[in-house]
């Protein structure tokens, strides 16, 4: 799910002195404080403002299957990483609960929306619970990702690009400091040491681990300093939402 679950890689390359190292164990546990800060906020942040705040739902669909399968399926004995990733899908099976509430049982009772519209709403996100399901066992009998690094990694790009691509579309709701800015902060610095682990453990590393490890700190990196702005200039964000007001007043 995220890059503190790619610690897991490490017990394969064990050969490298440096990962039996305080030094090592530091990173990955400060990855993993990062990223258990970031959901934490998320929940909080959904269940006070009464709407999903969470990730993304693609994301969050294909984080459940990943902890799913490797704490179950793929991992047999009970090891330290294994208990991490029963306790990560426990965090994110909230995020689900709330986001069946918010985006879905609140939307169609509250909202006014024909019939046709909420059949299509529970349709769309049965298949793409179910597609991203697909995706990953696919992905991973193909390419044989049985410690689930490269799945991680590109999940974890997936995350960063919706999250940046919402605060592209609407930025007047993304200068909130607990629900936006400190979780961003927090996923880049979980991000950060996640990949360094995941880098200095495989022997393997290639030009597309690369590629997906830069690409993630660049999505964070932009989320983060953008919703900095956002928060510490309200005269940015107040005219985002004036821009964001007049535009539907122009549609209606």
């Amino acid at each position: 799910m995220s890059t503190c679950d790619i610690a897991k890689v490490c017990t394969s390359y064990k050969s490298n002195p440096w990962l039996t190292s305080n030094g090592s164990l530091g990173f990955m546990g400060f990855s993993g404080v990062c990223w258990t800060l970031a959901y934490f906020l998320y929940i909080r942040g959904s269940y006070i403002q009464g709407e999903y705040r969470g990730v993304p739902a693609a994301a969050l669909f294909i984080n459940l299957s990943w902890e799913f399968m490797f704490a179950t399926l793929y991992t047999k004995s009970w090891t330290p990483q294994r208990v991490v990733n029963i306790v990560w899908f426990v965090v994110d099976f909230i995020q689900l609960a709330q986001f069946c509430y918010y985006e879905v049982y609140v939307k169609t009772k509250t909202g006014k929306y024909p019939a046709f519209q909420k059949l299509l709403m529970g349709i769309w996100n049965f298949l793409l619970f179910v597609t991203m399901w697909a995706f990953l066992i696919g992905f991973v009998d193909t390419f044989q990702d049985n410690d689930g690094v490269y799945i991680a990694f590109g999940q974890n790009l997936m995350m960063s690009m919706i999250f940046f691509h919402q605060i592209v579309e609407k930025p007047a709701k993304f200068g909130d400091l607990w629900v936006v800015l400190l979780p961003g902060v927090f996923r880049l610095l979980g991000t950060s040491f996640g990949a360094s682990i995941a880098f200095l453990a495989r022997a393997d590393n290639t030009i597309f681990l690369m590629i997906l490890y830069i690409s993630i700190f660049v999505f964070d990196f932009l989320f983060v300093l953008s919703s900095f702005y956002l928060y510490w200039f309200p005269l940015a964000k107040a005219e985002t939402i004036e821009k964001d007001d007049s535009e539907g007043l122009v549609q209606k």
